[in-house]
């Protein structure tokens, strides 16, 4: 289930990376440092575009793809993933 989500994720990967080199001045920062900082702003500038893919009513995640994932399946997903790192 979880490589099924990050399939599903791997696209906002994609134009996450690609808004940031049109950042001006990003391509000028070494490749270390660009990528520490696609790594620590990709979840909140994922996270923004997530709130328009979500129906509250049906409590679903509409992917680009047009793949749906209830809310209850990235429960599971979440809450297995935070009890391995504990």
């Amino acid at each position: 289930m979880f490589q099924n989500l990050a399939s599903l994720i791997t696209p906002d990967i994609n134009l996450v990376v690609a808004f940031a080199k049109q950042v001006p001045g990003f391509q000028e920062l070494s490749q270390d440092d660009q990528l520490i900082l696609i790594k620590g702003g990709f979840f909140e500038i994922w996270l923004t575009r997530m709130v328009r893919m979500f129906n509250s009513q049906d409590n679903v995640i509409t992917f680009g793809d047009g793949s749906c994932v209830p809310k209850a399946e990235l429960e599971v997903i979440y809450l297995v993933r935070s009890s391995l790192l504990l």
